[in-house]
């Protein structure tokens, strides 16, 4: 190894983000905005015990306080999984989380059970869902009339100033200072404690 790409390599830090979520919240969605947003990074498609599965890798523009850069890795499943082990493996190694949750009336249960899977799925990979940058994003607000974030945030059993939360309508699902974005800062923030 030259010593260039040596010194390369300690100039970028790598992120493991998991974008997760029900089928039908978006989160395909988000992946192709996400994508897009970020230059139109390519997204690959793989299958992992017969779950599909979105990933991209891209350079965030914004360097770190000291420098670096963050080598970001953003994985989803899309479509129905007819596995848990398949976001339990996924989320391996994580370093943030973004779960989306359909605020249709109709698909909220649904957004519930993805959220408590998630948690349990994260306790199987060692660790908790409130000790790792985190951001709940409601998506398709605008097909749930009179949407209240607080009471969403109750029925969920979110506890309040603990999470960044976001909302979002439909056709509109990433969007600058998101929650992608919120995750990328909670890490950052992190990564900056850790080598201080």
């Amino acid at each position: 190894m030259t010593r260039e790409s040596t010194a390369e390599l300690a100039s970028e830090i790598s992120v493991k983000l998991v974008v997760a979520g029900d089928t039908g919240s978006g989160r395909g969605e988000l992946m192709r905005a996400f994508a897009e947003r970020a230059g139109g990074v390519p997204v690959r498609e793989g299958t992992l015990g017969g779950s599909r599965i979105w990933r991209l890798e891209t350079i965030w523009p914004q360097p770190l306080e000291d420098g670096r850069l963050l080598r970001l890795r953003v994985f989803a499943l899309t479509g129905k999984s007819d596995y848990n082990a398949a976001e339990e493996l996924l989320l391996r190694d994580v370093d943030g989380v973004v779960c989306l949750i359909d605020a249709a009336p109709e698909n909220l249960k649904f957004g519930w059970e993805a959220l408590i899977r998630l948690s349990d799925n994260l306790r199987r990979a060692g660790l908790e869902l409130g000790e790792l940058p985190l951001a709940v994003q409601y998506h398709r607000v605008d097909r749930h009339f009179g949407f209240d974030v607080r009471r969403m945030d109750q029925w969920l059993g979110l506890p309040a100033g603990r999470v960044a939360r976001f909302v979002s309508r439909s056709g509109g699902v990433d969007f600058e200072g998101g929650a992608i974005d919120s995750v990328l800062a909670q890490i950052a923030a992190r990564v900056l404690v850790s080598t201080d």
